[in-house]
């Protein structure tokens, strides 16, 4: 169901448990998003790709994603959506691609995204997310591809651990707070200097 880039308003609606591709992006829809997740009670929904970036959606990001398991792609930038990342989130074991980007989220790092670990692109940029990157953000995502995290309010030091993401690509930390030494083994992200490799034929939306 392709519904991008037309002048729909109002609140989200709420959809077949069938639909595997929603995009609604590009449009005027607004309020939550509770209207749509959390009504899905005790079904599952097939849903594959979910696109509402570029719209005037506000309130925080409800706990309410249990019940959309097969979830591989969310983009939710350029809205203005408030708060952390929920704990639900965590069940969103088959999520590749998550954008998140140009919102006012806050909080630190989303421990929820740790069981997320098929993710090939994270994109926090943008937002007001918080404190120190965690260690495992570099041991849970075998195969990410794309980090970044660009003008946020993220400090301290990078940790090390984030050399173990031998996949990644594009790394953008710009407009943080972050100190230290830059890990030396950064220089061994063999992707990047490559440009390309079996992980960069995996289609990143």
């Amino acid at each position: 169901m392709y519904l991008g880039s037309n002048n729909f308003s109002g609140p989200l609606p709420q959809i077949s448990t069938i639909v595997t591709e929603l995009d609604l992006s590009d449009n005027s829809f607004s309020k939550g998003l509770s209207n749509l997740l959390c009504e899905a009670k005790n079904r599952s929904y097939k849903l594959e790709i979910f696109n509402l970036k570029g719209n005037d959606l506000s309130e925080e990001i409800p706990d309410c994603w249990m019940n959309w398991p097969e979830l591989r792609v969310l983009i939710l930038r350029d809205n203005n959506l408030i708060g952390g990342i929920p704990k639900s989130m965590e069940v969103l074991s088959n999520l590749q691609s998550l954008d998140l980007g140009r919102n006012r989220l806050n909080g630190p790092f989303p421990s929820s995204l740790r069981n997320c670990t098929k993710l090939h692109k994270i994109d926090l940029s943008e937002n007001e997310f918080v404190g120190k990157l965690p260690s495992w953000l570099g041991m849970r995502f075998p195969t990410l591809i794309v980090l970044i995290l660009r003008s946020n309010k993220f400090d301290g030091e990078l940790p090390q651990e984030l050399c173990h993401l031998k996949d990644l690509q594009i790394l953008d930390l710009a407009n943080n707070a972050f100190v230290g030494i830059i890990p030396r083994c950064i220089g061994n992200f063999s992707a990047m200097v490559k440009g390309k490799n079996e992980a960069s034929s995996i289609r990143i939306i």
